[in-house]
């Protein structure tokens, strides 16, 4: 299997799996609009002593991202700009759990809108005329006492027309560098917690 793709690692205990589902807990089974690209990663929060919040992972996965990434969406932003689509806002700071405790539908966390969230999920994405992706943040509790909360980041896009699937081809390996990198860091962090 071809590093580059994630698929599963294992390092320290801490592993990163990626699927290409969405989860079937997850508030993005109910969405209507069919998703012509879908990615799932996930990891286990090995210490069973503490069921984290969603609130508390998406806070730490939220801030856990590079400074490269700044860049990247610096020139991302120049870019679309030229074609008339939406810039986000880079100029942000990670949220805090108090934020995402708080957030409803309509509010902004981070870059992105708020869509849906539940107990144990955050929903969010963006839109415009060439494609519509949602990125959910879900937290799935243990059922038994012998298995270990799951936390899972899973990306759904809509293309609306020709140029969101070539819009999407430059971004796809970015995205899932992006999110892997924050997945492990993340996972850094809550281990040491």
């Amino acid at each position: 299997m071809k590093k580059s793709e994630f698929a599963v690692e294992k390092q320290n205990h801490l592993m990163i799996k990626k699927t290409n589902s969405i989860p079937e807990n997850s508030l993005l089974r109910i969405k209507e609009e069919p998703f012509h690209y879908v990615d799932s990663f996930q990891f286990e929060v090995l210490d069973k002593s503490k069921e984290w919040s969603i609130s508390e992972l998406l806070a730490v996965f939220m801030s856990s991202g590079p400074r490269w990434a700044n860049v990247l969406m610096e020139i991302r932003n120049k870019t679309v700009r030229l074609f008339g689509l939406k810039a986000a806002n880079t100029n942000q700071t990670a949220p805090s759990i108090t934020d995402i405790e708080n957030c409803v539908a309509g509010d902004s966390l981070g870059i992105f809108k708020v869509h849906d969230k539940s107990k144990n999920e955050v929903l969010m994405g963006e839109g415009d005329k060439h494609l519509n992706f949602m990125v959910s943040f879900l937290s799935t509790p243990p059922s038994t006492k012998d298995e270990k909360q799951i936390f899972s980041i899973t990306t759904a896009v809509h293309f609306n027309n020709i140029a969101g699937r070539l819009y999407f081809l430059p971004v796809k390996p970015f995205h899932k560098l992006l999110i892997y990198y924050n997945l492990k860091k993340a996972m850094k962090v809550i281990k040491a917690k």
